[in-house]
């Protein structure tokens, strides 16, 4: 038998395997000398770097050995083992074969538990049975085993007869268990004709003795094996060198290699992520980086302080821990809370509506949903019942409900079919739930009626999980062995809350980018420039050993089984293994205190690991390293700190940034009204320049279906421009919806599925159908989408306001600004109203509370100044409309001054003193407010904060 090679830790095994294959068995002229080799690996990865490095090596295509994880390796050999090949039993499945072998045993007396109640025994059962088949122990009678709770007393008494039924009901059925078929292809493996020469055993540490025989047959028949480790063997490989009697050609220099190390003790864990960033950054673009996380927890976070970074990530994630499955879980409280008489509870449902997933659903006309689900939740704190039935729910909407809906523009009809579908696809359907087939099932309804048909979520990370739920744990449950099997409810949701709990989403990438993200197992063999580990302490690695109420660690080697010590010799050979392997290591831990559950005080600490590492470097330099530990300084912004009323101004900051923006495109109508409404949002977004979170892509619709409808209208009038439109002889609606189709086509919007478009393009025809019929008289167009623009001096300064008009007509001798909205016009004061403003001489929030009841919205008025420049003639015959294509073609509410008031000389000559003086006034007070006044204010009204997009953030939010 050929020698175990043992590489040192500072190698690349992978590349020095990889410059050995091509130094003893590559032959240019052979095209097959690579593929008759065969190399096994622990798990499938590294396999995909020993091909780069092959490419690396020979820089050219080849043909490449054929490469096996130990798993696949075992499903191949099973197929020459099993006949006919047996089907192998997902973990909830193995489970209900071990409750059925419990029931017919007398383990489980009849109607004395449930699937649902022996599921988490069933589970660590499974588990167990697994290890012995991996052991190739058979179990022994345990009568009158102590220190266990009363179950598992009884399934420990009858685990031999248990193990026997289990056995005799996977062969009945021809099916098997990865343990199992472990056990199989190791106890035939002597059998199988299996050439030892040109295999190649690399990388494992701990073997199960089925994997241990399998491994040693090959290696007896010349396959070659191995190691990565240090010259002082740790435990685990001496007993292996031992058992098989091997010698050892160690390769490489004496010693460890020594990587540079920083200790950094955080105090949460976005320090923790902050410290990760910067370790990063400060060597951005050097070499191949993995950042490793124990706890998937710190993953989503991570995530969003990576955005500019390309980064690949092999990790699984909890799917319990998702927004999706919320949601689900949600549902299932709201069905396991309805109560036949009374109906859902009001807290329930609530949640359930409140879901960003149902938020972001749209009406049929293309409305948000979140409007109604918003009036909904205000209509049912009104009524103040405990219990709602949906249909009462229902009836929420009525005539009461018209008034806020018309100003939102959504019809009392649409809100009442938008909720009933919502209640008929996602709530009804869990009532008539009995089998897991008809579970999985209901859950793919409900992720067809919110994601669409395919499923996408539009987030990256929210495809990953529903591909999880949708190609792997719901096909799971229908093909399951119980799929049929009527059970309660409740034990139903039970039960899917524990598959649940077990399911991981595996991401899947690119595994050969510059930084990965990888869970600490996934970074067997491969080696990195630079590694940075978080939520490096005591109970993350090693993690906190589970009391294992059905086998404590004292009954197992009475079993023949593992003592649990081995699984934490393991952890940290491949923490070890990393971080020496590494060039430089940060290791990052949090030290917080908090309370436990009994109000005592604990503080979190360090792994051992991690004190192991930093005793040897105290070793190594002969000094203690305490101090020599980066601890970031916890810093609290003062902004927690300010009075309620906002954020103080750098009065100098706000002046360079609004002059700048003046001298650039100019202040618009929106900063100015942003300002009126809400100085923290004007900060945040004008100032600061923070972009807001990002919407789902439902919100972002409404947005860019205006935007493709202004195009249409833009193109449908062109040619018209400078002349008379008759819309008796011009209107053309085929043209006009053809335009609307073509830019739509052009617009993301195109991606959408058929069954949204079909909404959207009916809706948006019988719109445009409207609008065409109620334009009557003939009027010319002088612009159309024109920029228009002014300069005031104002505070001793020249000041550029700008705008940009959608139309301007000729009507009669009337000028007229036209500006389309496509949802609900701004909300605006009559023109007398107006006039009757003064602006106050104090620079304080009632002032501007005051300006925003008097003169909310300054756009139309805004845009006539600037077409005008301020000249009486050209004001005297000039206004401005908005036109409201949600509902048609509706002007006369939405006309700033109304053509007929231009023509009464009083009126008329009010108008022109009001725009050439009082606004002006306006104008000058309000960029005074901006700049001068001591803070930024909250919002000017407690409805603007209802749909603002930095409410989340925002600590001064209604």
């Amino acid at each position: 038998m050929k020698p175990i090679k043992v590489i040192p830790y500072g190698a690349n095994l992978l590349r020095t395997l990889a410059e050995e294959i091509v130094r003893r068995f590559y032959i240019p002229e052979d095209p097959l000398s690579l593929a008759r080799l065969t190399v096994i690996f622990p798990h499938r990865r590294p396999a995909l770097f020993l091909k780069h490095y092959l490419f690396e090596i020979l820089g050219k295509g080849f043909i490449p050995p054929k490469t096996y994880s130990i798993e696949d390796f075992v499903k191949e050999l099973a197929l020459r083992v099993e006949s006919p090949p047996g089907r192998q039993l997902t973990l909830p499945d193995r489970v209900w074969l071990l409750y059925r072998c419990a029931t017919d045993t007398g383990t489980l007396k009849a109607n004395e538990e449930d699937f649902a109640s022996f599921f988490p025994w069933g589970v660590r059962l499974s588990q167990l049975f697994e290890e012995f088949f991996k052991e190739m122990k058979e179990p022994l009678p345990l009568p009158h085993p102590e220190g266990v709770p009363q179950r598992a007393r009884e399934l420990l008494e009858d685990l031999r007869l248990l193990w026997s039924a289990y056995e005799e009901a996977l062969s009945r059925g021809q099916m098997t268990t990865p343990g199992r078929r472990l056990r199989e292809v190791a106890s035939m493996i002597e059998k199988l004709p299996l050439q030892g020469e040109g295999t190649f055993i690399v990388g494992f540490y701990a073997l199960t003795r089925a994997e241990d025989k399998i491994l040693r047959c090959l290696w007896e028949k010349g396959a070659e094996v191995i190691w990565q480790a240090p010259r002082d063997l740790l435990p685990l490989y001496r007993r292996w060198r031992d058992s098989w009697g091997a010698d050892l050609d160690f390769a490489g220099p004496e010693g460890v290699s020594r990587p540079k190390i920083h200790f950094i003790e955080a105090y949460d864990t976005h320090s923790q992520i902050t410290e990760a960033v910067k370790a990063l950054g400060e060597n951005q673009g050097r070499g191949f980086e993995a950042l490793v996380l124990p706890d998937p927890s710190s993953l989503i976070p991570l995530l969003y302080e990576l955005t500019d970074r390309e980064v690949n990530v092999t990790l699984g994630y909890p799917l319990e821990r998702t927004a999706l499955w919320g949601l689900l879980d949600q549902l299932i409280r709201l069905q396991e809370g309805f109560d036949p008489s009374r109906g859902y509870y009001h807290k329930d449902y609530l949640a359930t509506i409140r879901h960003p997933f149902l938020k972001r659903l749209l009406t049929p006309s293309g409305k948000e949903g979140g409007i109604i689900l918003h009036l909904i939740e205000e209509r049912i704190r009104e009524v103040g019942r405990p219990y709602f039935h949906l249909e009462e729910v229902e009836d929420l909407i009525d005539k009461g409900t018209e008034t806020f809906l018309a100003l939102e523009g959504v019809d009392l009809a649409e809100a009442r079919a938008f909720l009933w579908e919502i209640h008929q696809r996602i709530i009804r359907p869990w009532r008539g739930i009995r089998t897991a087939r008809e579970l999985a099932l209901t859950v793919e309804g409900i992720l067809s009626f919110i994601f669409g048909s395919p499923l996408k979520a539009g987030h990256p990370l929210e495809n990953e999980f529903l591909y999880t739920l949708q190609e792997e744990l719901l096909p799971a449950l229908k093909g399951s062995l119980f799929a049929d099997e009527p059970v309660s409810q409740s034990l139903l949701f039970s039960l899917f809350r524990q598959i649940v709990s077990v399911t991981r989403t595996p991401f899947e990438g690119e595994p050969l980018v510059a930084l990965q993200i990888l869970g600490l197992l996934e970074t067997r063999l491969l080696k990195f420039d630079r590694v940075i580990v978080i939520d490096l302490n005591e109970g993350v690695l090693p993690s906190h050993e589970e009391v294992d109420p059905l086998l404590p660690p004292s009954l197992r080697p009475s079993l023949g089984l593992p003592e649990r010590e081995r699984e934490e010799e393991i952890v940290r050979y491949h923490f070890e293994r990393l971080i020496y392997s590494a060039q430089e290591a940060y290791l990052i831990w949090q030290s917080s205190t908090s309370l436990s559950t009994e109000g005592l005080e604990g503080k979190t600490s360090r792994s051992r690991f991690v004190e192991r590492l930093l005793w040897e470097e105290e070793l190594r330099r002969g000094k203690l390293l305490e101090d020599e530990i980066r601890k970031p300084a916890l810093t609290i912004p003062p902004s927690h700190f300010l009075p309620k009323e906002g954020i103080p101004k750098d009065r100098k900051r706000v002046w360079t940034k609004v002059f700048s923006l003046s001298q650039g495109k100019g202040l618009s109508a929106s900063l100015l009204n942003t300002y009126i409404r809400c100085p923290l949002k004007f900060y945040y977004k004008y100032i600061l320049g923070l972009e807001p979170p990002v919407e789902v892509l439902e919100e972002v619709e409404g947005d860019i279906l205006g935007q493709v409808i202004h195009r249409a209208l833009e193109e449908y009038f062109a040619p018209f421009l400078g002349r008379v439109y008759d819309p008796s002889r011009d209107n053309d609606l085929e043209r006009l919806f053809g335009l609307f189709l073509k830019n739509f086509n052009r617009s993301p919007l195109s991606v959408l599925g058929p069954e949204k478009r079909f909404f959207i393009e009916e809706v948006v025809r019988y719109r445009l159908e409207r609008f065409l019929q109620e334009m009557r008289d003939p009027f010319v167009i002088l612009a159309l989408e024109e920029e228009i623009s002014l300069r005031l001096d104002f505070l001793g300064t020249e000041w550029n306001f700008s705008g940009r008009v959608d139309r301007i007509d000729l009507r009669k001798d009337t000028k007229v600004i036209v500006d389309y909205k496509t949802g609900r016009p701004e909300r605006r004061r009559s023109f007398p109203a107006m006039v009757d403003f003064i602006p106050p001489e104090d620079l304080h929030y009632e002032q501007l509370r005051e300006i925003n009841r008097k003169v909310p919205d300054l756009q139309l008025q805004l845009y006539v100044l600037l077409l005008t420049k301020g000249k009486s003639a050209e004001l005297g015959r000039t206004t401005a409309v908005y036109l409201n294509l949600a509902e048609g073609n509706r002007e006369m509410e939405f006309f700033l001054i109304k053509p007929q008031d231009l023509a009464r000389e009083e009126r008329r000559r009010t108008w022109i003193q009001w725009s050439r003086e009082g606004f002006p006034k306006l104008l000058q007070y309000l960029l005074r407010h901006i700049l001068e006044s001591p803070l930024y204010f909250r919002a000017t009204e407690e409805e603007y904060c209802r749909f603002c997009e930095y409410e989340p953030s925002c600590h001064y939010a209604w």
